[in-house]
């Protein structure tokens, strides 16, 4: 008995939405995280 799941699917899309989804997720985050950053240290410094 085969399971029909097992072999992957040659034109399967790797784009798939979720993973573009929790790829923006994670740069917008990146890039507040980074604002937040540059905000403080430029208020330290100032």
């Amino acid at each position: 008995m085969e399971n029909p799941n097992h072999q992957p699917e040659p034109n399967r899309n790797p784009e798939k939405p979720d993973v573009v989804l929790k790829e923006m997720k994670k740069t917008l985050l990146f890039l507040a995280f980074t604002g937040v950053v540059l905000a403080v240290v430029y208020w330290l410094i100032k």
